[in-house]
């Protein structure tokens, strides 16, 4: 998986530690324009070629 756009879909709730895992060959992530609260999670460290990362 490269890109996953989450544009307009108007999620909430908090950021998946496990999204780290689960996606670490991710180079762009975008997830703005979306209502997600707290902190980004420390697993997400584990996306090592994320280059792009879009978030509000």
């Amino acid at each position: 998986m490269g890109r996953l756009k989450t544009l307009y879909l108007l999620l909430s709730g908090t950021l998946s530690p496990e999204f780290g895992v689960a996606w670490q060959a991710m180079e762009e992530l975008a997830l703005n324009t979306n209502a997600f609260t707290g902190p980004l999670p420390n697993q997400w460290a584990a996306m090592g070629k994320l280059k792009k990362l879009y978030i509000s």
